[in-house]
């Protein structure tokens, strides 16, 4: 009788296996070419996710995630302080980005019935971003900056400088999961991704080259479970 009161209460809390979303929103370049804390705003471009998680338990899942997105830059959208103007660098590459990444639900929801609809969770880990760079400093008023100001000494070495084909990223990020359905929930998600390279830009002596460049994505979607697993592994037991 013991054991058919646990196999109930387990087929009753069962959790899915598997969680997939679709997440769409910008994507932020920050670098040597931006003059906010913020990032480039001006220049932010649209970008989707796609992705798959394996869910562990009520807390935790790992998610892996490809994304098509573009980042861009550009001195002439920042005329203050004026000698943007006269550096005009600009950059533009698309973004081909695979991560694996730990998720962790803050209040344990994952995959229960709605216990409360609002979740948040923060997630961290490990990708690739794949790059296509494109750099420009054909604008670059040299009568100036050839001077030596702002890095002027440095855009012989940075033009010499092979831009890369692709960077490490390291991924880090906060979001909130509104559950509508058992299955279904929308999410708005904040992702920063750390580089480990200053020339996402195609620039660095010329510029800043103190810290590496960076992006993040302001993204929101929609993500579906399924595949529900029975604990105690109980047979089912119809009524006639």
């Amino acid at each position: 009788m013991l054991t058919t009161c646990l196999c109930i209460h387990a087929q009753t809390n069962n959790l899915p296996k598997y969680e997939v979303g679709f997440n769409a929103g910008s994507f932020v370049y920050q670098g040597d070419l931006s003059s906010s804390a913020f990032g480039s705003l001006k220049t932010m471009k649209p970008g989707v996710s796609i992705y798959g998680s394996r869910i562990l338990d009520n807390y935790f899942s790992v998610r892996a995630s490809l994304s098509f997105a573009s980042l861009a830059g550009d001195d002439s959208k920042y005329p203050v302080p004026a000698w943007h103007l006269q550096r005009n660098f600009k950059f533009s590459t698309p973004v081909t980005e695979a991560t694996a990444t730990m998720v962790w639900d803050l209040f344990g929801n994952n995959g229960r019935d709605i216990v409360t609809k609002f979740s948040p969770y923060v997630l961290a880990g490990a990708g690739y971003a794949f790059l296509n760079i494109k750099r420009d400093w054909s604008g670059v008023n040299r009568s100036i900056y050839s001077a030596g100001s702002h890095g002027g000494n440095g855009l012989a070495e940075d033009s010499a400088h092979k831009v890369p084909k692709g960077v490490f990223v390291l991924p880090i990020g906060i979001g909130v999961k509104y559950s509508f359905a058992p299955n279904w929930a929308v999410t708005t998600e904040l992702t920063y991704r750390y580089t480990f390279s200053d020339y996402i830009d195609g620039f660095s002596k010329a510029a800043n080259p103190s810290s590496p460049d960076g992006y993040y994505s302001f993204t929101v979607g929609l993500a579906y479970t399924f595949g529900q697993k029975n604990f105690l592994k109980c047979p089912v037991f119809k009524k006639d």
